[in-house]
């Protein structure tokens, strides 16, 4: 269809009109610090599904305020002032909200972050490379945190805690594949740590915290905390406690004594200046009335079945006269 030059000149008349509507809309380059709106409080950190509101208010007046938001309500108190509130905050409000004012200097516009958290469903602690029963000392293992439906995830740190004590955490500034879900959501967190079992791990108890750092929260957020997962680890015998050597009167008692940590629990053997000693299969060796045949080296193993330790001590027998 072809257009006379009368219809060119109107069509092009009606684009500048517009044009001079959207700049007189626009926001001013040079708002007046007097004309940009105010808004308490200046950040919002709302829980999921929480409740929000926030008051915007100029110094002077304005021709026109209002809100812009995706959800809530407006109520104007006066015309220096709006409240916005929303009864159920949703994650579609994660980007903020906007007041804004239109006067013969143009448009000012102020910015609301809203930051909108959730507590985690649950946080689990799991084994995840053992196929069952006690750890081997020595061993490496991977002891895996699930944080189910938490945000947001940039705030998160994931911590394993040994008997309350921190020993590894991680944090997730960015999105990373160990994270499921939507960033600007509630996520599934996937933290793995690794561990290498040893004798202090032996009964001791393994947990993950789950922790939101939110700066401008009213009030901290408590850590959500998994089951305790108590490790059982095998160990070879460490020697605790040795008699060490002693010299003993002819015909006194000899009582020598070694004690291993260990396990499974040690056995004990004693030997005699190289020969096992019958029936003598405790931590404690007691011999009544001793004469110069008694002295020597004596020698007690403990054993489990991740190994041994020995322990030696030598006994002098003084005669009597010598």
């Amino acid at each position: 269809m072809k257009m006379d030059a009368v219809s060119v000149h109107s069509v092009l008349s009606l684009l500048f009109i517009y044009l001079s509507f959207l700049l007189d809309v626009s926001v001013a380059d040079d708002c007046p610090v007097s004309l940009m709106p105010t808004i308490e409080p200046p950040h919002l950190v709302v829980e999921y599904r929480g409740p929000a509101s926030a008051i915007c208010t100029t110094n002077q007046s304005v021709d026109d305020m209002n809100w812009e938001a995706s959800d809530g309500v407006k109520r104007k108190i006066d015309e220096q002032s709006m409240v916005w509130s929303v009864s159920s905050i949703l994650w579609s409000l994660g980007n903020g909200v906007q007041c804004y004012t239109n006067s013969d200097a143009g448009q000012c516009l102020q910015h609301l972050p809203i930051t909108i958290y959730k507590t985690p469903d649950s946080v689990t602690a799991e084994l995840v490379n053992n196929p069952g029963g006690p750890l081997l000392e020595g061993h490496q293992y991977t002891l895996e945190c699930k944080v189910k439906s938490v945000a947001p995830v940039r705030n998160l740190s994931v911590i394993l805690q040994k008997e309350d004590q921190v020993v590894a955490q991680t944090s997730y500034t960015q999105f990373s594949s160990s994270v499921e879900g939507e960033e600007s959501e509630d996520v599934n967190v996937t933290a793995t740590f690794p561990i290498t079992a040893s004798m202090d791990d032996n009964a001791a108890g393994y947990r993950c915290a789950a922790k939101l750092d939110l700066l401008d929260a009213i009030e901290p957020i408590p850590d959500s905390v998994s089951n305790i997962t108590q490790l059982e680890v095998l160990y070879e015998p460490r020697m605790l406690n040795v008699t060490g050597n002693v010299t003993v009167k002819a015909g006194d008692k000899l009582m020598l004594a070694c004690r291993a940590n260990a396990n499974p629990a040690p056995s004990y053997q004693w030997k005699h200046n190289g020969a096992a000693l019958a029936n003598q299969k405790s931590n404690t060796l007691q011999l009544d009335a001793i004469g110069e045949a008694n002295g020597g080296v004596y020698e007690c193993t403990a054993t489990n079945t991740q190994g041994e330790v020995s322990a030696r001590m030598t006994v002098t027998v003084k005669i009597q006269g010598e």
